[in-house]
């Protein structure tokens, strides 16, 4: 009997890419308009300092890049805040139209709960991105527990913090993360379904941490490799990262890691926990 769902958040339950490359591109393209600044010598800086920082979800890193601070010489923070407003209101603007979750989503996680299937959410995302993006979508409340990555960038003191968020020390794969999350929910592992989009960090995490899994492969509106390299463009993966997933994706060729079950709809996901 399944008793609890570790679930990934971004593009599973809805589409990060599809959002964020958008949303991200066109207020580049707006900082651009608004100082002047190359377009490609901000992106050029956005990748050092997301970095840096360990994410590409750095709230206002654009008022730290170098570009603009010359441009804006003698203002403070909060007068460059103001200046570029625009560009943040259009990355605003564009994450509220791409920003939805993926259909039959919402219907089957309340479905789930109301069969007393506990549902916990893992993230790589950070907890200000994470666990925001599920109020802004309404399904927070469906979630027991939410697991986000403990990156650098450090929620304002003054920001009341969920008491069902928990960082993990470690991010995906590493699959005695994924075993103590189930040990502290007090359920046995084969009591336990882990789902998730990635082959080398979901599903290769789950496989070795004995645990059965899912893999949403969902079809897509947009062109998901042009989207990607769009991604790497601005990456937080270091070549080190890079290296890394480049062997694990070998390493899982070579071991054949393949999930439990696969989805191309959400709703499938209850014929295989009910």
């Amino acid at each position: 009997m399944i008793r609890l769902l570790i679930t990934d958040l971004d593009d599973t339950l809805y589409s990060w890419l599809g959002f964020f490359i958008p949303a991200f591109f066109g207020m580049a393209e707006k900082v651009s308009a608004l100082t002047g600044i190359n377009t490609n010598l901000l992106l050029e800086e956005y990748k050092e300092i997301h970095q840096e920082k360990g994410t590409v979800e750095y709230p206002f890193a654009t008022i730290h890049l170098p570009s603009v601070k010359n441009y804006y010489h003698g203002l403070d923070e909060t007068q460059i805040k103001m200046s570029l407003k625009p560009a943040f209101d259009t990355f605003n603007e564009i994450r509220s139209e791409r920003l939805h979750l993926f259909p039959g989503v919402e219907e089957t996680l309340r479905t789930l709960i109301s069969k007393d299937l506990k549902i916990i959410g893992f993230t790589d995302s950070g907890e200000l991105n994470g666990f925001y993006r599920l109020k802004m979508l309404g399904i927070s409340d469906v979630f027991h527990r939410i697991y986000v990555s403990n990156y650098e960038y450090r929620i304002p003191d003054h920001v009341v913090r969920d008491c069902r968020i928990r960082e993990a020390k470690n991010g995906k794969p590493d699959p005695e993360l994924l075993e103590q999350i189930i040990a502290n929910e007090g359920v046995d592992r084969s009591e336990a379904v882990y789902m998730g989009d990635s082959l080398t960090k979901d599903i290769y995490m789950a496989q070795k941490a004995g645990v059965k899994c899912i893999q949403c492969r969902y079809p897509l509106s947009f062109d998901a490799a042009d989207y990607y390299r769009k991604l790497v463009s601005i990456s937080s993966w270091t070549d080190d990262v890079f290296k890394k997933e480049t062997a694990l994706k070998k390493l899982c060729k070579d071991e054949q890691i393949r999930p439990d079950y696969v989805v191309t709809d959400y709703t499938q996901i209850k014929d295989i926990l009910l």
